[in-house]
């Protein structure tokens, strides 16, 4: 008897993939590096003008594609935002995929280990495993803060395009929650460039007094940065050597998040339950 696998068949009738979906998911993920022109768009995706004209009126609704009437150039807009925060949110599916390797990281820290995001110029708080220490400090999930408060901020920033960067910190009062002087765009783009050579950021009582964290970006697929992984502590607890100890934990948690995102087949989805079913 031939045991040999069989050829899987190519999926046909109501199961087979919708051709204009797919090529509209190039064209997100091709927008998802940055703006393009209508051009840029045909020859990125291998379509024809016309086609890419369709298909992008089309991700218009919902306000998932935008266009730039000055730049003449299409861009993701807040309707992709939206679904960028349902999947790193806790009911998304980052919260699947991230499981294992923030449990892991918790476990071996001791102190509160968090996940945050940009949402404009704030970053919020999706994720967050409290420590069971007596003494502790939480970000509380659903939390928001200025962008540029916290190393969670800067790793977002720092990431980030450095125009972007610049641009949503113009006009910002770039000083800790906590008090203090604010410095200045020119010295907070400098330690950006810091952070980004490093890999990581550290505070110290910037939104918390006695508080201290440390943070590293997770990346997508595509390696832009879609998070950045904290560990938040007490100052005197959590002090310097303990927050540079835990960089190396953090990266290994950070890259087993990701590989698991690059290693997902967004191709083979089985078909709906009930296009399986055998007719009766």
């Amino acid at each position: 008897m031939n045991s040999s696998p069989q050829p899987e068949r190519p999926l046909v009738g109501r199961d087979a993939p919708v051709k204009s979906v797919e090529r509209s998911i190039d064209i997100l993920l091709e927008l998802a590096s940055g703006p393009l022109t209508l051009t840029e768009v045909s020859v990125a995706t291998h379509l024809s003008k016309s086609t890419s004209r369709r298909l992008l009126r089309s991700l218009g609704h919902g306000g998932i594609v935008v266009h730039d009437p000055l730049s003449k150039k299409y861009l993701l807009g807040p309707g992709a935002l939206r679904l960028g925060q349902g999947f790193v949110g806790v009911r998304g599916g980052f919260d699947t995929f991230a499981r294992k390797p923030l449990m892991a990281l918790w476990e071996k820290a001791g102190e509160t280990v968090a996940v945050h995001v940009r949402l404009g110029q704030q970053r919020v708080c999706v994720h967050e495993l409290a420590s069971v220490e007596e003494v502790r400090y939480v970000s509380g999930e659903g939390m928001t803060a200025p962008i540029h408060v916290g190393s969670a901020g800067r790793v977002l920033l720092a990431f980030m395009p450095p125009l972007d960067a610049r641009a949503l910190l113009e006009g910002l009062d770039l000083a800790p929650m906590t008090g203090g002087p604010a410095v200045d765009l020119e010295t907070y783009m400098r330690e950006l460039d810091t952070v980004r050579g490093r890999g990581f950021a550290l505070s110290v009582g910037e939104r918390v007094r006695g508080a201290a964290a440390v943070s590293v970006p997770v990346f997508d697929a595509a390696g832009v940065t879609i998070a950045a992984l904290s560990i938040l502590g007490p100052v005197d607890r959590f002090d310097d050597q303990k927050r540079m100890a835990a960089v190396d934990l953090m990266r290994r948690a950070a890259e087993e998040i990701q590989t698991s995102l690059r290693t997902l087949d967004y191709k083979v989805l089985p078909p709906p339950a009930e296009s399986r079913q055998s007719p009766a």
